[in-house]
C-alpha cells in the first residue's frame, strides 16, 4: 500500500506493477530560539509552515486486489487483506484530520515479487526517484513518527545471509533503506517512500497487525508525517506586486 500527495486535481502517475504502500510528500522546517537574560531580544522569528489540509491530494494505494492478494499466513489470511485494513484506517485517519481529498485507490494489475518478511516494519527510498532528497526526509519523519509510538524496524536487510536483496541502511534511528530498484520508487515523479508495516507470515506480529491498536498507531504515524510534509511543501503565495505595497 503506498500513499501519494500533490497539489493539482490530477492523481499522481503511478507505475501499476506495486509491491507494499508508499508515502509521497517532502522536508519539515523549524524555528526558533531563545533570548538570553538582559540581551536585546530579537524580531519575533516566523510562524511554523502550516499545512493547507484541505488542497493536498493523497492517494492510498492497497498495492494488492482480490484477483492476486500477495502472501498468505499461516492463518489463511491474505496480504491483500492486512493491507486493505490498513489503508482504510490510513484514509479514515486523514480524512478525519482534514485531508478530505484523500483517494483509496485499489491497484488493478498484479504487483512485482513481494519483499522479505521479518517482524518489525521497513521503510525504502530510491535514489532513482525523481526526489531522492525529498523521499529520504519523509523516510526519516515517518520512521521516527513510528519509533516515538513504540514501534521497531526490522535489521535483517543489513544481513549478508539476505543475498541480493540485501540493502544499504540510509538512517539507523529512523529505520530508512536504500532500494534502488523497486518500481513504485524509481518511476515515481514525486518523493516517494514504501513501507512494510510488519510480517503476517511471522504467527505474533500477524496477530498484532490485525488489532485496531496497532492500525490506529500506524494511522497517527502517518498522519503526522504527511501533515509535516504538506506544511513544507505548501504552495507559496503568490500576491500581486501592488498589492504588496499597500499600507
Amino acid at each position: 500500500m503506498r500513499v501519494s500527495h500533490a497539489w493539482n486535481d490530477e492523481v499522481p502517475e503511478m507505475n501499476p506493477r506495486r509491491v507494499g504502500w508508499a508515502v509521497l510528500l517532502a522536508l519539515l522546517l523549524f524555528w526558533g530560539g531563545a533570548v538570553a537574560a538582559g540581551a536585546q531580544p530579537h524580531p519575533a522569528p516566523p510562524p511554523p509552515p502550516v499545512c493547507d489540509r484541505a488542497a493536498f491530494r493523497t492517494v492510498v494505494d492497497v498495492g494488492h486486489t482480490l484477483d492476486v492478494p500477495g502472501a498468505k499466513t499461516a492463518r489463511g489470511s491474505t496480504e491483500y487483506d492486512f493491507n486493505l485494513r490498513l489503508a482504510q484506517q490510513i484514509d479514515k485517519d486523514l480524512r478525519a484530520a482534514g485531508f478530505g481529498r484523500t483517494v483509496l485507490m485499489v491497484s488493478t494489475e498484479p504487483p512485482t515479487a513481494g519483499l522479505y518478511r521479518f517482524p518489525g516494519h521497513s521503510l525504502f527510498i530510491s535514489n532513482d526517484n525523481a526526489d531522492p532528497r525529498g523521499s529520504l526526509a519523509f523516510g526519516r519523519l515517518l520512521g521516527n513518527a513510528l519509533k516515538a509510538r513504540g514501534l521497531t524496524y526490522t535489521h535483517h536487510y543489513t544481513e549478508k545471509f539476505m543475498g541480493h536483496r540485501q540493502r544499504q541502511l540510509l538512517d539507523a534511528q529512523a529505520g530508512v533503506y536504500r532500494y534502488d530498484q523497486l518500481i513504485v520508487l524509481k518511476e515515481t515523479r514525486m518523493p516517494a517512500v514504501l513501507l512494510e508495516a510488519g510480517s503476517i507470515v511471522n504467527r505474533t506480529e500477524e496477530l498484532l497487525l490485525a488489532t485496531p491498536e496497532r492500525l490506529a498507531l500506524v494511522g497517527a504515524a502517518v498522519v503526522e508525517a504527511v501533515d509535516a510534509f504538506c506544511a513544507a511543501r505548501r504552495p507559496l503565495s503568490r500576491k500581486p506586486a501592488a498589492a504588496a505595497q499597500k499600507p
